[in-house]
């Protein structure tokens, strides 16, 4: 296990004893300073080497692990993935109650976060491992077991947003929102950092400039990151910013990924009764309304009688007239197809029609009178 660091298994041991001692005095940012792991870009892919990048963090690290207390362990604020449920759930449990831990998880000292530090109730901040630390707690009391094998990093808070997704972002199943928020974690991380130093990401902010001397918009350093384009993470990230009952009226296809860009740019409360109207009044959201509304969202808010909610009855008008435009083109597109429907389309040779002919609707005008003078003379042919 420690063959790359030249060390013995008996000198290993000696070091874990060593950081565990170093436990609980004081500052562990300054105690464990020379033992954090410090993470490089490859280290952060988060993308289709993503299961690559976390098994060589793992195997680079295992020289690193530590063991540390369950009741030390924070749950991370910025782990916006859903955990196993039912029978996976269950099978991760019995493979930790008869198995115990495989892998270690990864952790980072409450110290080294920058803008939630307050979120962080105890010494270290999960970034790898919230699921096992869930279930090592479980089975606490059954197996006597106390502490979580763990691999401690240095890093920002930007970076604590990819290493979450990392592991997350390769699961079979991977919601909508679920990516949403972690791609707007990133983001406004990177954006609240932007004067930070950001080398060991080799990444630039809208302020600084990147090692390469251009400057890079935060977006686009985002979606290099995560291997999307520009587009593809605005288009996406826009359902971080919706109210859990537009995300959820998404999930049931009453919202589409189009509406979804212009309702997310509408506070959450006008977002709410948007949802309550369409229900209660059974109205289907189409592209033009969700345009239409933020339009007259942002024209009313410059009104000084817009305070603080936005009018249920003005969004009553926009959904009810988007609906109503949407029934004249429904029944229109019906008209148009069932005339199709009436007609006949032949060829003729342009020889056979007068000279005076010139176009397709003269010559339709000349073969309807044709036909309808053979119909009122019974002009058998």
């Amino acid at each position: 296990m420690a063959l790359k660091m030249g060390k013995t298994a008996e000198e290993i041991s000696e070091l874990k004893a060593k950081k565990m001692n170093m436990l609980g005095q004081g500052d562990v940012t300054k105690k464990y300073s020379e033992w954090m792991m410090k993470l490089s870009p490859e280290d952060l892919a988060v993308d289709n080497k993503s299961k690559e990048a976390l098994d060589r963090l793992i195997d680079s690290g295992k020289d690193k692990i530590v063991k540390i207390e369950l009741s030390e362990l924070s749950e991370s604020p910025r782990n916006c993935y859903e955990k196993p449920q039912g029978e996976k759930r269950e099978e991760l449990k019995a493979s930790l109650k008869s198995i115990g831990q495989i892998n270690p998880i990864f952790v980072r000292p409450k110290e080294c976060v920058e803008w939630y530090q307050e979120e962080i109730e105890n010494s270290f901040e999960i970034l790898i491992g919230h699921s096992r630390v869930e279930l090592l707690k479980e089975l606490s009391e059954e197996t006597g077991i106390t502490t979580a094998d763990a691999i401690i990093v240095n890093c920002d808070d930007v970076q604590a947003t990819l290493l979450i997704s990392q592991s997350n972002i390769q699961r079979e199943e991977v919601s909508d929102i679920e990516l949403a928020r972690a791609y707007k974690n990133t983001y406004e991380a990177m954006k609240k950092d932007k004067n930070a130093n950001l080398k060991n990401v080799e990444i630039s902010t809208d302020l600084s400039k990147s090692q390469s001397g251009t400057s890079d918009r935060t977006d686009e350093v985002v979606a290099r990151k995560y291997g999307i384009s520009k587009n593809t993470l605005r288009r996406k990230m826009a359902l971080a910013y919706c109210s859990n009952k537009a995300v959820d009226f998404y999930n049931k296809k009453k919202f589409n990924q189009e509406q979804i860009q212009s309702i997310s740019k509408l506070d959450e409360g006008t977002q709410d009764l948007i949802c309550k109207i369409m229900w209660e009044e059974k109205i289907k959201m189409t592209n033009a309304t969700a345009k239409n509304v933020l339009k007259v969202y942002e024209e009313e808010k410059k009104n000084p009688h817009l305070i603080g909610a936005f009018s249920i009855n003005i969004m009553r008008d926009v959904l009810r007239s988007g609906q109503v435009s949407e029934e004249k083109e429904v029944k229109e597109k019906k008209r148009r197809s069932q005339q199709t429907n009436d007609l006949w389309t032949v060829s003729i040779k342009k020889k056979m029609m007068p000279n005076d002919i010139k176009s397709d609707e003269e010559a339709a005008m000349y073969i309807e009178k044709a036909i309808s003078y053979i119909a009122e003379n019974e002009v058998v042919i």
